[in-house]
């Protein structure tokens, strides 16, 4: 796994959505996914928050709707 630096990702990091499922993805402001910083909740949250400070977005694939109230995020 290729490291990216907290600073590096903390300027590109423009979107995370947290899915029903448990799930986080992270886009940067390009749109790409940023894989190092996706997975379970509990895993990845520490690292995200770490870097990020947007609003968490909340998501359900099944119904395709995606939350931009922000959400608090801190995983215990």
């Amino acid at each position: 796994m290729i490291e990216i630096p907290e600073q590096a990702a903390s300027l590109h990091m423009s979107s995370v959505i947290l899915w029903t499922n448990g799930i986080v993805m992270v886009f940067d402001d390009r749109g790409q996914q940023m894989p190092a910083y996706q997975g379970y909740f509990e895993a990845v949250a520490p690292r995200i928050n770490a870097v990020f400070r947007g609003a968490w977005e909340y998501g359900d694939w099944n119904r395709g709707i995606i939350s931009n109230a922000p959400l608090p995020m801190r995983a215990h």
